[in-house]
């Protein structure tokens, strides 16, 4: 932890620091001039079919790429089926998170075999890992580097170093309403990241997954649009995987539907309209001087 600590204050105060020894191919890479590619999603609680099914049926009219889904039990497969009819999950990255399983997970995993592909789909349950579709996640709140920095050293003490294949790690990233602070906290984990591959290489596959706590919100929903905007670029700019953003009216829950679509269509002006998908080099030659 001291030397996690050490790198997360470099970073701090100098943003450019150098990190010997990265590696130019995997999954999590600082490369100079690499265009953004990140997929626009929300986050879904399923404790009732029938308003998931309505939530899910409006994020699919409305271009949703990233779907984390979080649940206290296990789906059977005859609920699974209902639910996704006729949605093509190979268009979409499925993230299912129980929190307390008391269900055989075998249905859940078995549909995604069937549905999705490896590195496409993630399932987070708690004591599986030994599955191409199992996930770890490390949860890191953006606000204070040393627990940052002990978060990360707390996981890899817990995982499991002697997996025959790599580790699916999802590092959940709960963002604030500080732009900079989200900018610069997640470039300092990339960097972390990249040194844990070098010394575990080929353990770990990390994707890293920016939200927002709805609990966070505050009463007025375009109060709220401000803040998601905010959170939201700053996490597109720090090269986020998954951005999974709440509806805006989630503390009162009247016109649902319309925030929840708005969640949705403010990501899309970012890679439509203010074109940062696909964009090279958005940090005016930040990546090119961490790699000098």
């Amino acid at each position: 932890s001291d030397y996690l600590k050490s790198v997360f204050e470099g970073v701090i105060s100098d943003p450019f620091t150098t990190v010997a020894g990265r590696p130019q191919s995997g999954h999590i890479c600082l490369s100079p001039g690499a265009a953004l590619q990140w997929k626009p999603g929300v986050h879904l609680l399923l404790d009732n079919e029938e308003v998931f099914a309505r939530s899910l049926a409006i994020c699919l009219a409305n271009g949703v790429e990233y779907l984390s889904v979080r649940s206290s039990y296990l789906p059977t497969l005859v609920s699974l089926e209902r639910l996704f009819e006729g949605v093509h999950l190979s268009y979409i990255t499925l993230r299912w998170s129980c929190t307390n399983p008391q269900q055989d997970p075998g249905e859940l995993l078995g549909f995604l075999k069937e549905r999705t592909t490896p590195g496409q789909a993630f399932a987070t349950i708690p004591g599986l890992l030994q599955h191409p579709f199992c996930a770890t996640e490390m949860r890191l709140v953006l606000d204070d580097p040393v627990a940052i920095a002990k978060g990360i050293s707390t996981y890899l003490r817990l995982v499991q170093h002697d997996s025959p294949q790599p580790i699916n790690c999802i590092v959940s990233l709960e963002l604030g309403e500080d732009f900079l602070r989200n900018l610069y906290l997640i470039r300092a984990i990339r960097l972390v990241l990249i040194q844990i591959d070098i010394a575990y290489p080929g353990l770990f596959l990390f994707y890293l997954e920016g939200h927002f706590v709805a609990e966070k919100l505050a009463e007025d929903p375009y109060k709220n649009m401000i803040a998601l905007s905010t959170a939201a670029v700053s996490a597109v700019l720090a090269e986020i995987d998954f951005l999974s953003l709440p509806s805006a009216s989630y503390q009162h829950q009247e016109d649902h539907d319309r925030w929840l679509r708005s969640s949705l269509h403010l990501q899309h002006i970012l890679i439509r309209e203010a074109r940062l998908q696909g964009m090279r080099d958005v940090l005016a030659g930040a990546p090119y001087i961490e790699q000098m």
